[in-house]
């Protein structure tokens, strides 16, 4: 008979009857987000076999409680007070707080938190079930009693509620449940506007998934129950939104009678959507660390993986210690659903894989460390994925950042570009503006996020008043930026920081606009509304034009009619002046007459500006450039019904610092443009140059100015 080797009298069948005869017992805690009361509790069962310690519950709450800047990293009472600092802490049916910082938190008061309001109105809409069983109950009744229940439950189906589902073009995650009433007299131009309130945008077009356009109501109540809305851009399929859909699709034969082929675009789709249902997210990794004589690392080394449905979270890969990730070794980590072992991690159903970020937390006295390669095997499907990196995680070699993500690498398939993002950091020109605190930023797009990372060092002499910093943040590419995520830590006596905007470039594509990010408030716990972290949208061409009509508000008095006005170009640092033979350019000195304009109104934001020295000439873009229009009297008098008046007529676009830029009403993306030297250039490219950028001085007409 075997023997226990720790207790020579107790059998090991034994000791395992006692082991499961204890009765252990799991709690049930509710979890709050700090400082949130539209955020609803979340419901978690702690069970101390599997929750070994608090770090582990704060890693797996992470993803549960989504909008923490840097994750779950400490709970507390709901006041914010205690701190929770052992799982025997947690009692069972408690409320608590998760915190984003390490020292304290704000707290949240639990009963006046939000709860989630249905998507209806009023009662719930009924089923076919509920109008089918009262109609069943009273078929036995008297004629007299079936004819009232057939008066009171006859009503047409096509007169209930539709509740359609409607997601932005290109952004699956983007989606709202909209409920149209058939009764309402609203049209399909409204629909559309309340649309555009929604999703922030301004929505011209609705789609089906399968690229049919939605012209009218009708379609939409006859139509299916997902919808597609798009602005002036083109309709982007979305593959894998509808499982069922695009299986039932690709099951039909090709209008040429051709069948799906791996070969094929529509068979590598499939080949995606096979391997995201098959696996089970159980994946073995292999971390190979290269031979160099000081490759290894004694850090805390995390991974996170990246699919088409969402990400992992950051998966720890074993512990802080001397002998993980040694110089030449093959490290071999089991990832499994079961979270039992510090070694077995939850991967989730995150869909195909298509990166991968590993990181350590810069601990130990040699924390620099050389990365060969990634290798993942899915212990289901037997797929093997490859990620290279052959580069430094390291304070002290390469970029000195100790963050890296890798593409995956399959057969037959092409490999996502790793795109070097350059960040412009703009610190307002106000008094106390600048902050010594570290500053972290993390971009968000249509292919994932960058994760946390950091902006500078402490010690550098960045983020000052007035100042613009640029750096480089390196990640797989993002596809098109949707927002960003930027904050301090509040370290250090001048921990405050106002955050003018961030724009960010793709160094591979010159030729686009970069990616705007306003921001305009105070980084202060002192300031505004104390917040630290700020969460910006792109300054989209919806938003840039609610934005511009707002400063409009602000700087139309200087375009009243008969005022006058001088406009001096930010790149030549003269003024726009219209000279006698027509031409126009931007060398006027301020004693120069051709430099004074007469404002002529419009309707909106559109003016007419016409020179008081050589009042016969007009400002005007035609054929790429800017120059002064000639227009007889009659022309003038009759509002510029006759030949050349659309010409002549500018948008004035208020800009964020008061600067203005003209913009042809008769060719679109066309603005006045002067170059250094002072002389017109061409009309077309960006906006966001000084080129195109006049701050206006403005002074009222003498006799305007006489009768008031």
């Amino acid at each position: 008979m075997n023997r226990s080797p720790r207790n020579p009298g107790e059998t090991g069948q034994e000791k395992w009857k006692k082991r499961v005869g204890q009765i252990i017992n799991a709690k049930s805690v509710f979890f709050y987000k700090d400082d949130d009361l539209k955020f609803n509790a979340v419901k978690f069962m702690i069970n101390p076999r599997v929750h070994r310690n608090l770090d582990a519950l704060c890693n797996e709450l992470t993803p549960k409680v989504p909008g923490l800047t840097y994750g779950v990293r400490s709970i507390f009472t709901p006041g914010g007070h205690d701190p929770v600092r052992s799982i025997d802490d947690l009692t069972h049916g408690s409320s608590y707080v998760c915190s984003t910082h390490n020292g304290y938190a704000k707290g949240v008061n639990v009963n006046r938190v939000e709860q989630k309001k249905p998507w209806y109105v009023g009662g719930k809409p009924p089923s076919s079930k509920r109008v089918f069983l009262p109609q069943s109950h009273n078929a036995n009744q008297g004629s007299s009693s079936r004819r009232q229940n057939d008066g009171l439950n006859s009503q047409s189906p096509s007169r209930l509620p539709k509740k359609i589902t409607v997601i932005r073009n290109g952004e699956p995650d983007n989606r709202h449940v909209v409920l149209l009433n058939r009764r309402t007299a609203q049209s399909f131009e409204q629909v559309l506007s309340d649309l555009s309130d929604v999703f922030k945008i301004a929505v011209m077009r609705l789609y089906t998934f399968e690229s049919r356009r939605i012209r009218s109501l009708s379609d939409i109540f006859n139509g299916p129950e997902m919808y597609v809305a798009t602005g002036q851009e083109r309709y982007k399929r979305m593959m894998g939104l509808s499982p069922l859909l695009e299986v039932t699709r690709s099951k039909l034969p090709s209008q040429r009678g051709q069948s799906y082929t791996g070969d094929s675009y529509a068979g590598k789709l499939k080949a995606k959507r096979d391997r995201a249902i098959k696996t089970h997210g159980k994946w073995k990794v292999l971390i190979t660390t290269s031979d160099l004589p000081t490759a290894g690392t004694g850090s805390q080394v995390t991974m996170t993986v990246y699919g088409t449905r969402g990400n992992s979270g950051p998966l720890p890969l074993g512990t802080a210690d001397s002998s993980a990730f040694q110089s030449g070794q093959t490290t071999k980590v089991e990832t499994k659903k079961s979270r039992t072992l510090e070694f077995k991690l939850s991967v989730g159903p995150i869909g195909d894989i298509y990166k991968v970020r590993v990181s350590h937390d810069n601990s130990g006295d040699m924390p620099g460390w050389f990365l060969n390669e990634v290798q993942m095997k899915d212990m289901h499907t037997e797929e093997e994925l490859t990620f290279i990196c052959k580069r430094w995680l390291s304070k002290d070699e390469d970029d000195h950042e100790i963050i890296r993500e890798l593409p995956v690498i399959r057969p037959g398939e092409s490999v996502l570009p790793i795109t070097k993002y350059e960040v412009s950091v703009y610190t307002g020109d106000l008094y106390n503006a600048a902050t010594e605190a570290n500053v972290y930023v993390t971009l968000y797009g249509s292919r994932g996020d960058t994760g946390v990372r950091q902006l500078g060092q402490r010690s550098s002499k960045v983020f000052q008043k007035g100042q613009v910093d640029t750096f480089t943040v390196e990640a797989v590419s993002l596809g098109a930026l949707k927002r960003a995520i930027i904050g301090h830590d509040g370290i250090g006596t001048g921990a405050g920081w106002y955050l003018d905007r961030i724009i960010v470039k793709d160094p591979e594509k010159p030729k686009d606009p970069p990616y705007v990010f306003v921001c305009r408030k105070w980084l202060d716990e002192g300031e505004d509304d104390g917040k630290i972290v700020r969460e910006l949208r792109v300054h989209d061409k919806y938003v840039q034009d609610v934005f511009e009509k707002l400063m409009w508000e602000y700087e139309k008095w200087k375009y009243q009619k008969d005022n006058h006005i001088v406009l001096y170009s930010k790149s030549s640092q003269k003024a726009l002046r219209i000279n006698g033979d027509g031409t126009v350019d931007g060398l006027g000195e301020d004693d120069d007459s051709r430099v004074v304009l007469s404002v002529l109104t419009r309707k909106g934001m559109v003016r007419v500006l016409r020179s008081v020295t050589h009042d016969k000439f007009h400002m005007a873009i035609d054929g790429n450039k800017v120059i002064g229009l000639s227009l007889d009297r009659a022309e003038r008098e009759f509002s510029f019904l006759g030949k050349g008046g659309a010409y002549c007529e500018l948008n004035v676009r208020v800009q964020d610092d008061r600067s203005v830029i003209l913009e042809s009403m008769k060719h679109i993306n066309h603005h006045v443009n002067i170059a250094d030297t002072g002389k017109s250039s061409d009309t077309k490219g960006s906006i966001l140059t000084p080129n195109k950028q006049f701050i206006c001085y403005c002074k009222v007409h003498v006799f305007k100015f006489l009768h008031i």
